[in-house]
């Protein structure tokens, strides 16, 4: 009986760690602003259809909105550039990162002819 107990609960264990890797759909939430753009375009090939984009982000817990006003491209509190004259999906996602601090993802996927072009990443910590 104890030996039963042992197998179900490291199969229950291996479930719990294994089944999270095994969701193609799923974006790892990254730190960085460059790991982020490469685990987006993991999911969202370049040359994808921009309404399924859509789709994806909003199931990964972003909220998203058509834009077409100028994206500041930040990373860790460090703007790199400033984009204009882009039609883009404006997704926007906030998490805690401990106590009273927040991480925020801004994330653009630029639509060429309702299919993404690009994606461009911003990322900071928000917080007193």
């Amino acid at each position: 009986m104890r030996a039963n107990m042992k197998i179900w609960i490291y199969s229950g264990i291996s479930a719990f760690l294994i089944l999270p890797a095994c969701q193609p759909n799923q974006a790892v939430m990254r730190a960085n602003a460059s790991d982020k753009k490469q685990e987006i375009l993991r999911i969202i090939p370049l040359g994808s259809s921009y309404a399924k984009a859509r789709e994806l982000m909003t199931a990964n817990g972003y909220r998203c909105e058509v834009s077409n006003e100028p994206f500041i491209v930040v990373n860790n509190g460090r703007q790199e550039r400033v984009r204009t004259g882009l039609n883009y999906l404006y997704c926007d996602k906030r998490e805690s990162a401990s106590y009273l601090v927040t991480r925020r993802w801004q994330i653009a996927v630029v639509n060429q002819n309702e299919k993404v072009s690009d994606i461009f990443v911003s990322t900071g910590l928000a917080g007193p």
